[in-house]
């Protein structure tokens, strides 16, 4: 058989194989990004035990850790509802007038704040601690 008769390699290239895989993490929301990572950055992720010391040199290792930290910031600056519930538990509230007013009465919200959602929003757990308190204290008379 001579090359003339040999069918034509039909495997793609390795660069359209990368197009392919940028072109799918682009559907999938992702970025691809190469970065230099300092001996100190990585010495970091060991302290913050995203990464086993043993693997300082495993380039996949250290991917999945500085994505356990990207993941990590993510969430202490916008948190979802059930992260912020992880220590306690969330709820929502629809809150009539006759309670904000109990709000102010009671000084946990001020007047000039009974239109402002933030506030009343951060008086409320004051609010509920001390109610909660007072309810128990009440079974142990």
């Amino acid at each position: 058989m001579t090359g003339e008769d040999e069918p034509p390699d039909t495997s793609p290239t390795d660069a359209a194989q990368r197009m392919r895989r940028h072109r799918a993490r682009r559907r999938a929301g992702l970025t691809c990004v190469s970065v230099d990572i300092h001996d100190d950055q990585i010495a970091f992720l060991v302290r913050q035990r995203l990464l086993d010391r043993k693997a300082r040199r495993d380039r996949a290792a250290i991917k999945q850790a500085v994505e356990a930290l990207l993941e990590e910031t993510r969430r202490l600056r916008d948190p979802t509802p059930a992260e912020l519930a992880r220590d306690g538990i969330g709820i929502e509230l629809i809150i009539n007038h006759e309670t904000i007013d109990l709000l102010v009465e009671q000084n946990f919200l001020d007047k000039s704040e009974m239109n402002n959602n933030n506030s009343i929003r951060e008086s409320l757990p004051e609010f509920v601690r001390r109610a909660c308190n007072k309810y128990i204290s009440s079974f142990r008379r």
